[in-house]
């Protein structure tokens, strides 16, 4: 009995020994490699550790043509082993290949009207710089309820946040234009670091960079490489849901060479799809669908004046005909914009929508077969809830060319489009 106890504590010395050894040489190793007066407290390489292994979970998503190293790390930081800081490197130099002359385009749309399957379609051009929901901060910022927003610059500036109607309208016009002259360090940091950053080839890259960077010299970095990004490319295209053709006539009237596709969708299709994404309550459809069509009447009738006063600039498009017809619509879309569509990008599109996945995702591009998805209401509504929407919204499905269904039996007839 005592042998083994004197065995167990020779053993426990042996570790403990062990133990000290290792101590000693990871910190002389550490003492090494940084200096003696390194405490461990200024390195920190957990961002980029995190970043890039982000990156490359989803770096098959990710365009050729967007690489993530132009923001990591060659253009970010560096570590100063005298002073045990980061440092910057050498400012970022615009490129030569910059484009003084660019198309720009913006997506005018309502929300879960198809503008996700639109701007995909358009942003895989290599001549295309596209940012999803410019907007999205400025709305969340006008309906906090604290009202004490305030937008943040990265030049240090702020900017409080003035809640009318006037001002609102301005930012957003401000944010767009913005964008569209690539003049991205203009922006608030809210609207630079907002998560719609990941939704865009153009902006993935910069998202993984601003949403792990607290410091605005380093944010401002990434942000620089993005703007270079922006100046080379051909045509910059903007994805709105929270604007209006009054605004977009606003920013045409300073924006000589913006186009603008006004992107509709039957009424019906747009509430349902509102509705499965948490939107409203399904017993506010009569209100709900009232106010978007209202919305949507409102917007028309601009079209029709901006369309006269600047023609050839307005492309009303339907989203029940790009998904039947994807390949035929989208070359009317790219000619519109002046960029080129390759057979490579057409077999993309005809893959997303009619060659994809299964469809079971209600906020994803890729379809089974889009045209179903895009009718699926018809199925899966009641006719009571059809003829609600119908009843608050016939004027602009009049306008539009979408059929009204006065029976169940009407709806449920599939010789029957929904559309004429």
């Amino acid at each position: 009995m005592l042998r083994r106890v004197r065995l167990y504590k020779q053993t426990l010395a042996i570790l403990l020994l062990t133990v000290l050894l290792l101590i000693a040489f990871y910190l002389s190793e550490e003492k090494n490699a940084f200096g003696s007066k390194y405490d461990g407290s200024e390195v920190r390489s957990v961002v980029k550790t995190k970043v890039v292994a982000r990156y490359k979970q989803g770096q098959d998503q990710t365009s050729d043509h967007k690489k993530f190293k132009d923001y990591f790390p060659r253009n970010v930081r560096k570590f100063n082993r005298t002073n045990n800081k980061f440092q910057f490197l050498p400012d970022v130099i615009d490129d030569e290949e910059t484009i003084l002359v660019r198309d720009k385009l913006i997506i005018m749309t309502y929300m879960r009207s198809g503008s996700t399957l639109t701007g995909d379609i358009i942003q895989q051009s290599q001549d295309v710089f596209y940012m999803y929901e410019p907007l999205w901060n400025i709305e969340r910022v006008l309906t906090n309820k604290s009202g004490n927003g305030t937008l943040t610059f990265l030049n240090g500036t702020s900017l409080p946040f003035v809640y009318n109607a006037e001002f609102y309208m301005a930012r957003k016009i401000q944010i767009l234009e913005s964008v569209l002259n690539c003049s991205l360090m203009e922006l608030d940091v809210g609207t630079l670091t907002q998560y719609h950053m990941f939704n865009s080839l153009s902006t993935r890259a910069f998202g993984l960079c601003a949403n792990h960077q607290k410091d605005m010299e380093i944010l401002g970095r990434c942000v620089r490489v993005l703007q270079n990004d922006c100046r080379k490319s051909k045509v910059v295209v903007i994805k709105v849901i929270r604007s209006s053709m009054l605004e977009m006539y606003r920013l045409m009237t300073r924006e000589p060479r913006l186009k603008v596709l006004h992107l509709l969708r039957d009424p019906r299709g747009t509430m349902k799809s509102q509705y499965l994404v948490g939107a409203f309550n399904w017993t506010h459809l009569p209100k709900t669908s009232l106010g978007h069509c209202q919305r949507v009447s409102r917007d028309l009738e601009m079209s029709q004046f901006v369309s006269e006063e600047f023609p050839g600039r307005i492309f009303i498009l339907r989203y029940e005909d790009l998904v039947e017809r994807p390949i035929r619509v989208t070359k009317q879309l790219y000619s519109f914009v002046n960029l080129t569509l390759t057979l490579e990008i057409q077999n993309y599109i005809w893959n997303i929508t009619y060659g994809g996945n299964p469809d079971g995702c209600n906020i994803c591009t890729v379809r089974e077969n889009a045209t179903e998805t895009a009718y699926s209401w018809r199925k899966k509504m009641s006719f009571a809830s059809i003829w609600m929407i119908q009843s608050q919204c016939w004027s602009v499905m009049n306008i539009l060319k979408y059929r009204t269904f006065d029976s169940n039996a009407e709806r449920m007839d599939g010789t029957l489009s929904a559309k004429y």
